[in-house]
């Protein structure tokens, strides 16, 4: 063994590895059949015992060979012989009234030149039975020299003894290991048809990951260790084309070879493997034999070519100081020589509202209102060809996406007349007690700021100190009203504190833990995914705090559901099991929301606590009126279309947190009781709406004032909680909503704004405006980072390159060996550690006779054709 590379003596079966034994024995033997050595006994019975077993290998694998032997011969006379002999006695073949006509001559010599090939090919085919009968020769001599110191029955019992030990020793070298009972808990999971079941084997496997891992692994890389699997139909298939038995006669064969090769046949199940890895992958997200992934997503360097060179922010208050108009306005500088296009996401509070959007480098391009289909395949056209758009549309309850284009290279002179591009927006918004908020930017791509950017603040024509990370702005120097106070009265009657309320006072005012306390008679579902992706502790923290409070469970009815691809059956959660159910196996993987597809239970409000990706999915929400949905996702992102309008009609909402989830349901629920007719702004502010004609959709509010806006805001939003519809399914009252943001001045989920520069882009807006897809997205949304791919059914994952023992020894993979003349690989099987079931359609890659074969198989040949002349020699010697 100290001869063999290492990766081969850990790469090999025990079984091989005695067959590599006996051949290491063969120059002995060769030795000690042609010198005559003086042995004492003891040596002597060594040598009958290596003679045996070295006899008995050889037999054992000539055996073999000769299942071999007819397939080579028929594949070589097919080759060689069979095309000339049908040349030479098939007829003229007249092809569009041409003769066509091929020399009996020529035909001849080829047939001369291919019986030679196939006799030499018949000489190396008789090496292995001429060492054999070598072999026989020497096991002979060696049992004549001992039978001279021993007696008969003495030596036929040593016989006896030595072909027990031998067959012994190989059977134990032919033991395959098994799976063990968590492989087999492993293998079942995937035939379970309800959660319960699934998540029970789930809590079993999962403390054993590593221990799974291994054993799988192992495994796996044990079936490249043998000649093929039991699975092989290669003799079979070979026997039949090239042979032309039939299919019974190639399956017997077939069996009886594979059953003979026992030791060098892998014995596993191809069908369980492929389970066992699935299976692997659906607990843990990773393959057994890959490195396990983190769930955080990749780094990715973010784009800084364009240079924020000016920020203007410009708040102007009402009367009272507690609603407000903001506008940003920005100047962008390219840094590099092609032009570049600058885009951020942001969410604002709730309550805000978008009201206007700006282009060009005097603002002179102002954003029109249109469906966010039409309005989002308008800027990706104007953007394949270079022209100037800017687009802002909602992509989430608050949250938002702004595109601007082009920003001109900096050698650009023609585009902007040398000028740098500006962009502004503006958006209604109402006091908090920190000051009126700025955008929160989630995400930017391309733009940057330095210490050269210019910051302005203007609040109601005075300037005050504004920097790049303000996330709110004061309008005064004084301190902020108190606004749980209760002592401030709003100037204008349409506008509600409600502090003013006990209920709502409750809720606003409270701390974290106190809000939760303070709900109550509420019927809830946590509905939670437990997928294998989804271990988050923020996600867990958040809820926590619902067990740690004294009333909550009590005061109200809560059902726990958990999720992945499946749905569990419903929980109630009290102080005493909560603890226990929140205790999850994460195992499986969700596709979206669809495991919630069949939920028909009504609840007052859902908290859905999805993974990252899980909004990204174009599901619906299968729940209706009065249900309330809040998604609870440390940070939010943008959603699908669909997802966000089913949200508003459910008068739900995207947190951060349970309590924000709480605080906004309560607030909601007990101001339709206090206050009527109103829609909650935010903790502090409601808003009175103009009772509207039963059954007519709201006329918006004028004029433009943050006060209007607002009004303006309320009323899309009640409809939309008052429409009983899918409304994103249904395209004329879409219609109805896109008419009212237009009339109003405001972005909605349905309407976006989007500024043009010239008068094509606006008839092209028009065309699109009018056709049957004008609210489909056309830019898809969706949480950033990546979904986890289910296994498909019937595929398995790519190995990548294994080594085997047959192919490195030859230096090719044999897998592309064709030995039949259909052009197929006869290794439909993939014969040897080759013997690959994951590539069993793969084509063959050529000939045997082409490329580093040819030189592989010239030089087997040679060495056979050696070997063959020395051991005819000394069988002629040992004759003489």
């Amino acid at each position: 063994m100290a001869f063999l590379p290492l990766t081969v003596s850990t790469q090999i079966t025990p079984f091989v590895m005695l067959l590599i034994l006996l051949a290491l024995m063969l120059p002995g033997v060769f030795y000690l059949y042609k010198n005559n050595v003086s042995m004492n006994l003891n040596w002597l019975k060594a040598s009958l015992f290596i003679h045996q077993f070295v006899f008995v290998g050889g037999a054992y694998l000539v055996f073999l060979f000769t299942f071999i032997v007819p397939i080579i011969l028929g594949a070589a006379a097919q080759s060689l012989v069979g095309d000339q002999l049908a040349a030479i006695f098939s007829p003229p073949v007249y092809n569009n009234y041409l003769y066509s006509y091929t020399p009996v001559s020529g035909s001849i010599v080829q047939l001369g030149f291919g019986l030679l090939i196939l006799f030499l090919i018949f000489g190396v085919l008789l090496v292995p039975y001429l060492l054999l009968t070598v072999l026989w020769r020497a096991l002979d001599k060696a049992r004549r020299k001992l039978a001279e110191k021993l007696p008969a029955n003495d030596l036929f019992s040593m016989e006896a003894i030595f072909a027990a030990l031998i067959i012994t020793v190989s059977l134990i070298a032919s033991y395959q290991p098994a799976g063990n009972k968590m492989l087999d808990k492993l293998v079942q999971i995937s035939g379970y048809t309800n959660f319960a079941d699934k998540e029970k084997a789930a809590a079993g496997l999962n403390p054993n990951e590593e221990k799974l891992r291994q054993v799988i692994s192992d495994l796996e890389t044990a079936r490249y260790r043998y000649l093929m699997s039991k699975d092989d139909t290669a003799l079979k298939y070979s026997y039949g084309e090239i042979l032309h038995f039939g299919d019974g006669l190639s399956g017997a064969i077939q069996s009886v070879f594979l059953t003979a090769a026992y030791p060098l046949v892998y014995q596993g199940s191809s069908d369980r493997d492929q389970k066992m890895a699935a299976n692997f992958y659906y607990l843990f997200g990773y393959y057994p034999d890959s490195s396990k992934q983190t769930a955080s997503s990749p780094i990715i360097k973010e784009a800084r070519n364009v240079l924020l060179s000016y920020k203007n922010v410009k708040v102007e208050t009402d009367k009272d100081g507690l609603t407000a108009k903001v506008t940003i306005t920005e100047e962008y500088e390219n840094k590099t020589y092609s032009q570049q296009e600058v885009s951020y996401e942001f969410s604002l509070p709730m309550g805000a509202v978008m009201t206007d959007l700006n282009l060009g480098p005097n603002l002179e391009f102002p954003g029109v209102i249109a469906p966010k289909g039409a309005a989002q395949s308008t800027y990706q056209r104007e953007l394949q060809i270079g022209r100037d758009p800017a687009l802002l549309e909602e992509t989430g309850p608050h949250q938002y996406r702004l595109r601007i284009f082009p920003i001109p290279s900096k050698s650009d002179l023609a585009t902007l007349s040398g000028r740098n591009q500006k962009m502004s927006f503006s958006y209604t918004t109402e006091l908090t007690p920190q000051g009126f908020p700025l955008p929160n930017v989630t995400k930017k791509t391309n733009v940057y700021a330095n210490a050269g950017t210019e910051y302005v603040l203007t609040i109601n024509g005075i300037n005050l100190a504004l920097s790049g990370s303000d996330l709110f702005v004061k309008a005064t120097d004084k301190p902020l009203p108190d606004l749980c106070q209760g002592n401030i009265i709003p100037a204008n009657n349409n506008l509600v504190l409600n502090v003013n309320y006990p209920e709502l006072k409750n809720l606003v005012c409270a701390k974290p833990e106190e809000i939760i306390n303070n709900i109550s008679g509420a019927k809830i579902a946590i509905i939670y995914d437990v997928s294998y992706d989804n271990k988050s502790p923020a996600l867990e923290a958040q809820l926590g705090l619902l067990g740690r409070s004294s009333t909550f469970l009590k005061n109200n009815q809560v059902d726990l559901y958990k999720y992945n691809d499946m749905l569990s059956p419903k929980v109630s959660l009290s102080q005493g099991n909560f603890a226990k159910e929140t205790k999850f196996t994460y195992f499986g993987h969700s596709n979206g929301l669809k495991a919630l597809g069949y939920f028909n239970e009504k609840y007052d409000l859902v908290m859905i606590f999805p993974g990252k990706d899980a909004l990204a999915q174009e599901d619906n929400l299968p729940f209706a009126s009065p249900t309330q949905i809040f998604v609870i996702l440390p940070q939010a992102g943008s959603i699908s279309l669909k997802l966000e309008s089913r949200l508003l009609q459910t008068r739900g909402d995207i947190t951060n947190t349970v309590t924000g989830a709480l605080k906004e349901f309560g607030l909601q629920y007990y101001a339709s009781k206090s206050i009527q007719d109103s829609y909650v702004l935010n903790d502090y502010l409601s808003i009175l709406l103009p009772k509207q004609p039963e059954g007519a959709f709201p006329t918006p509010v004028g004029p433009d004032t943050p006060l209007a806006n607002l009004v303006n805001l309320g009323l899309y939003r009640t409809q939309a909680a008052n429409t009983l519809t899918n409304i994103s399914a249904d395209v004329p009252t879409m219609d109805k909503f896109n008419a009212f943001a237009q009339t109003a001045g405001i972005a909605t989920p349905y309407s976006s704004f989007i500024a043009l520069v010239n008068f094509s882009q606006q008839m092209r807006l028009q065309q699109l405006e009018q056709g049957y897809n004008r609210y489909e997205e056309q830019t898809p949304a969706g949480f950033t980072g990546p979904i986890g791919n289910p296994i498909q059914p019937g595929i398995l994952y790519n190995r990548g390159p294994v080594f085997s023992p047959v192919s490195s020894l030859f230096g090719t993979d044999l897998m592309t060996v064709n030995l039949g003349s259909t052009g197929e690989s006869a290794g439909r099987s993939k014969f040897g550690g080759i013997s690959n079931p994951y590539l069993a359609a793969a084509p063959a890659q050529g000939s045997i006779l082409s490329g580093n074969n040819l030189f592989v198989w010239v030089n087997i040949v040679l060495l056979a054709a050696g070997l063959g002349i020395y051991l005819v020699r000394m069988l002629r010697k040992k004759t003489e």
